[in-house]
């Protein structure tokens, strides 16, 4: 397999992130108006811990492993190992 050395991988990549203006659209699509800059950065933070806690617990390692099984580098190891059994 050939890599390509001229371009550089990344180590990490972002997932997500949230705003006020998420909380404030949430809020506004479900008719409740929140004045979401008296949230203070240390509440935002506690929410963005809280969430990504959340998510972490609830689905993530589910996520990425079915991510992961659609990715075409998996496919492809996943046929090559499926036919080395055969031969």
């Amino acid at each position: 397999m050939k890599v390509n050395k001229t371009k550089e991988t990344k180590e990490f990549f972002e997932i997500t992130s949230i705003s006020r203006d998420d909380i404030k659209g949430h809020f506004a699509e479900k008719g409740i108006k929140i004045n979401v800059e008296k949230i203070s950065d240390d509440e935002m933070t506690w929410i963005a811990r809280k969430m990504a806690d959340n998510y972490c617990n609830c689905c993530y390692w589910n996520s990425l492993e079915n991510l992961v099984n659609s990715c075409s580098y998996y496919k492809n190891e996943k046929m090559s190992k499926m036919r080395n059994r055969i031969k």
